[in-house]
């Protein structure tokens, strides 16, 4: 929308920019620290929130010289971009002179499961709703106040009854987990792959499931993977006397 010979300004753009602009000084409160290890980094994050949240500085403001400051770093830092690169704002407004491309560029627009939207692109998608049918699918956020366009969430998944077996000790719980797999399996209500035995530490279990599966005649897979001796011919191997 902003034009194909623009793009984003990243951080490789923005860090030369930052550093030349607190090097010409000059200012009324960051003079002291401007040289301060670490200064283009924090300087970075204060106009990325800055950006993202759609605040404009005034050059000059007398309310706040720290302000002024920022302000005035801002105005730098655009000046030194390299030519195409925009920031956030400026970005979000060459696209907004744009608009009567937008049904031929982009047609209709879905948010799809996006979390939030920082306020910045908020015009932007106002805008937009003017011009190409616009959707936000499953927001998660907590105001949707300012979208103008359609918004439609997926029905909740119906909450399963939770069922607790209690056993005497690793190998028990092993054979009621194997039970309950052949039970999903023979009855048609799993197919295997959809199958899932889980344990936050699967040490005590292990061995257990290595013999009962196989005795049960149960392939399973250990995501995990499978210690070397709990094959049978790995075993074998292994109690073959040494000659030297």
């Amino acid at each position: 929308m902003a034009g194909g010979f623009t793009q984003p300004a990243r951080s490789e753009d923005l860090d030369p920019a930052i550093r030349a602009a607190l090097e010409a000084g000059g200012f009324a409160e960051l003079e002291n620290i401007r040289q301060l290890p670490g200064m283009i980094r924090a300087v970075a994050k204060m106009l990325a929130k800055i950006w993202q949240a759609d605040l404009s500085l005034p050059i000059g403001d007398d309310r706040s010289a720290r302000l002024a400051d920022i302000a005035e770093i801002e105005q730098r830092v655009r000046a030194n971009l390299p030519r195409g690169v925009l920031t956030t704002r400026d970005l979000r407004d060459a696209a907004l002179k744009r608009l009567v491309h937008a049904a031929a560029v982009l047609g209709s627009v879905e948010l799809d499961r996006v979390v939030s939207v920082a306020p910045v692109w908020h015009p932007l998608l106002q805008a937009l709703n003017e011009t190409v049918p616009l959707s936000w699918h499953g927001p998660d956020a907590t105001d949707t106040s300012w979208f103008p366009g359609e918004i439609t969430t997926d029905q909740p998944p119906t909450a399963v009854a939770m069922e607790m077996v209690s056993c005497a000790n690793p190998g028990a719980e092993v054979v009621e987990a194997l039970r309950w797999m052949r039970e999903l399996i023979a009855s048609g209500r799993a197919r295997p792959e959809e199958i899932a035995i889980c344990a936050t530490s699967t040490g005590e279990w292990d061995e257990h499931f290595l013999v009962l599966a196989a005795d049960a005649d149960l392939p399973l897979h250990f995501s995990h993977g499978v210690p070397a001796l709990g094959r049978a011919k790995a075993r074998l191997v292994a109690h073959l006397p040494t000659f030297c």
